[in-house]
């Protein structure tokens, strides 16, 4: 599916009170990057790029294992990995 398309999908959506978008958001979480434009009518995105993202979750995953590590605890790098496997799903080299 291409972006044009997907963008198309939002233009038919009914009023609603609410969404679950838990297994999209897990798979391709970039699709909540315009989430407050697409649904919430603001004039612009004002979030940060991927790159800014990773580099911010990187940072995060160096405390989180220094703190596993002074703790003497192990933590498996899987677990730190998969909450960006996503996060340049449908972008080309993604």
């Amino acid at each position: 599916q291409t972006i044009a398309e997907e963008d198309s999908r939002w233009d038919d959506l009914p009023p609603v009170n609410g969404v679950m978008i838990g297994r999209e958001a897990w798979n391709r979480p970039w699709v909540l990057s315009d989430v407050d434009v697409r649904v919430f009518g603001e004039k612009r995105n004002t979030g940060r790029s991927r790159r800014q993202i990773l580099e911010d979750y990187v940072c995060y995953a160096e405390r989180l294992q220094d703190e596993y590590v002074s703790e003497g605890r192990r933590h498996n790098i899987r677990e730190y990995i998969k909450p960006i496997f996503g996060l340049f799903a449908l972008e080309e080299g993604g």
